[in-house]
């Protein structure tokens, strides 16, 4: 297994000059990083969470973009409505991931789960099983 990356990597971006030329660069270099033919099976260092096979990263990565774009839109007060087929992928990942004390809490890589309603929509249950309120609305 690989050892982990130099901190300073991680840490190099420059957000103040040119924010979404820095997001649009940041995103490419993800879309060809997992664009390589070995990306799957490749060991991948997923910041603060360790070293993974790449596709373990990439769905890791997924299910990030999907559920912090909601972070973002809530907050915003914008309208997110993602796709169902893709909810639905992100749900049966996020439904791997480890429920125990020392996952989820203060300092943990989730927070508790937050229950909903049974009969909920498949993002609301993904919202809900990663600790979010999908009731939850900016306080502004």
């Amino acid at each position: 297994m690989s050892a982990p990356v130099d901190r300073s990597i991680w840490d190099s971006g420059d957000l103040r000059t040119d924010a979404y030329r820095a997001f649009q660069d940041s995103a490419d270099a993800v879309t060809e990083a997992f664009a390589a033919p070995d990306a799957y099976d490749r060991q991948v260092e997923v910041r603060e969470f360790g070293i993974f096979r790449g596709r373990v990263a990439l769905s890791m990565h997924f299910v990030d973009v999907l559920v912090h774009g909601w972070d973002v839109a809530a907050t915003i007060g914008a309208p997110y409505h993602p796709d169902p087929e893709l909810t639905a992928a992100a749900l049966t990942i996020a439904r791997q991931w480890p429920d125990t004390p020392s996952s989820r809490g203060p300092g943990a890589a989730f927070s508790p789960q937050v229950p909903v309603s049974t009969d909920a929509a498949d993002f609301e249950r993904l919202l809900g099983l990663l600790g979010r309120s999908p009731l939850w609305t900016r306080p502004f």
